[in-house]
This record gives C-alpha cells, sequence and structure tokens, in this order.
C-alpha cells in the first residue's frame, strides 16, 4: 500500500460545471447525461457471457406512501431449502440510474448464482429517467422494498435478509437501516453491507 500511495493519489476531480445554486432546470439536464452515460454502458454487458441456472420476474407493490414500485427478483432456478435473501438499493447519488441498468441487472445475476435470493428495488431518485421526487421518496421506497421482503420470506424462500447497496444505494442502505431502528422494525435485518464508489 505504501509503494502505491507513494506517487499521490492523483489529481483531484474537477468540480462539476454547475452548483447547488443552478436552476432546477440546468441541474436535471446535468444529471440526465448520466443516465445517458449509463444506457451507453449497456454495450460494454452485451459479450458478457450469461449466468446460467437463475429466474428473473418483477413484482409490483404499493409503497408506504401509497406510490408503486417495482422489484426485479433474481433467485436461482432449481434449489433445496431457504436461502439467504439480499435487498439490494442500486447507486446513483439517489439522482440517477435505474435498478434495470446493465451493471445492477448483472449484480443481481451474480448474486444469485451463488445460490441467494436477489430483491432489486427500482427506487424513485430525486432526478433521472424515473422523474424528480424529493427526498424521502428513495428512502421510502428501499424501506417498502425490504419490509415486503421480510413479510414474504416464506413465500421467496429466504432464510434470512441483508439490505445492501452501493455509492448512492450505500447511503441508501445504511438510512434504511436507521429508519427500521427508529420505527423498531431493525430485528428484520439480520445485516447491512454498503460499498462504496472508489
Amino acid at each position: 500500500m505504501r509503494a502505491t500511495l507513494a506517487g499521490g493519489l492523483g489529481e483531484i476531480a474537477a468540480a462539476p460545471p454547475i452548483g447547488a445554486d443552478a436552476p432546477l432546470a440546468d441541474i436535471l439536464d446535468f444529471l440526465a447525461a448520466f443516465d445517458a452515460e449509463a444506457t451507453a454502458m449497456e454495450a460494454d454487458y452485451v459479450g458478457l457471457p450469461p449466468v446460467d441456472g437463475i429466474a428473473r420476474r418483477s413484482e409490483a407493490i404499493e409503497g408506504a406512501d401509497g406510490k408503486g414500485i417495482t422489484l426485479h427478483i433474481v433467485e436461482p432456478a432449481e434449489r433445496s431449502g431457504a436461502l439467504p435473501g439480499i435487498v439490494h438499493t442500486h447507486g446513483g447519488g439517489m439522482a440517477f440510474l435505474t435498478a434495470e441498468d446493465a451493471p445492477y441487472r448483472r449484480w443481481r445475476d451474480e448474486l444469485a448464482g451463488t445460490g441467494q435470493v436477489v430483491v432489486g428495488v427500482e427506487l424513485r431518485n430525486s432526478a433521472g429517467l424515473l422523474g424528480c421526487h424529493p427526498f424521502p421518496a428513495g428512502l421510502n421506497d428501499c424501506a417498502s422494498g425490504a419490509r415486503w421482503t421480510y413479510r414474504n420470506r416464506e413465500a421467496l424462500g429466504i432464510s434470512h435478509m441483508v439490505v445492501s447497496g452501493e455509492s448512492g444505494g450505500g447511503n441508501l442502505c445504511l438510512a434504511t437501516a436507521l429508519k427500521a431502528r427508529r420505527e423498531g422494525w431493525i430485528d428484520e435485518i439480520a445485516g447491512v453491507f454498503r460499498t462504496r464508489r472508489t
């Protein structure tokens, strides 16, 4: 590690071309560019071999605030006995990207391929393709997805549930656990696993 860091950490990334005081329309346009890049990433995943032995389906549920939420469920096609369950909250700074973007589809497939049931929450961001939804819409969606997963654990065939996410989704998985603790349902969550984007 010392050898790696001896050369320094490189150049600091440039500040975004717009600030928090920019008009909302300009901020939304700026964030839309990230969603366009995510669409371009699809090509990076086309050549990957498919993950064998998994099944995908979607479930439409009603969230805590009455809004519809899509849950993307990926699980081993064949199994015996209960499996670990993961509720996945995708990255994107809570402002852009969707659970159906290629990296998150692939991640759910890979996790299911290891013998887990994965529930990806299509959460509402503050901007992006799914519209502009102020906080705490996304957090409410993640909590609703986790609660649905726990309530349906027997039908899903899961033994316990971990909430996991990366980057902005990592913040949301932590916030989901904090919300669960505050509201008295923390015992439904067996663990929290957050990764950050590097």
